[in-house]
């Protein structure tokens, strides 16, 4: 005997990174500036799943599942600045950290290279080519998971310094 069946499948995730650091600069010269750094790197992810099946004419309510999870990871760095031009500056940076505390571990890998131009004394506008490497996992009675986010491309930047 076959019984015909079917089902329908949705899902959606959505993501917010915040991202903070503050840095020393170790070499400072007019034209070059090197340095460490330490931050705190948080995202919150919001993803669900919903379906609905159908098994010999009978159909299975639909059902949605939804979490959402704030990720926050402390992040060592390093970052490097070179001015080409009175208000032109080449810049990098590299942001680390693997960490497991009780029920959560993570890691993080946060890269970008880009240029600015000065606007105002304190402001930059910039273009730059940015690389997240995300993985968070959390084993709890309520909700076991993994996410594993990856996000490459170009980015457009405002940045402020003291």
């Amino acid at each position: 005997m076959t019984y015909p069946a079917s089902a329908q499948l949705g899902s959606s995730f959505d993501s917010d990174i915040y991202r903070v650091t503050v840095g020393y600069s170790f070499v400072s010269r007019s034209n070059l500036e090197i340095g460490a750094a330490i931050g705190l790197h948080a995202t919150r992810f919001d993803v669900a799943l919903e379906g609905e099946a159908t098994v010999g004419g009978s159909s299975v309510q639909a059902r949605r599942r939804e979490k959402n999870v704030l990720a926050p990871i402390p992040t060592i760095g390093a970052y490097g600045t070179y001015r080409i031009a009175d208000r032109w500056t080449l810049n990098g940076r590299v942001d680390y950290l693997s960490l497991k505390i009780g029920d959560y571990d993570g890691r993080l890998i946060n890269a970008q290279a880009g240029v600015n131009f000065k606007v105002l004394e304190n402001i930059d506008l910039g273009a730059a080519y940015r690389y997240v490497d995300y993985r968070v996992g959390i084993e709890k009675d309520a909700w076991e998971g993994r996410v594993r986010y990856k996000l490459h491309g170009p980015a457009l930047l405002l940045q402020a310094s003291f």
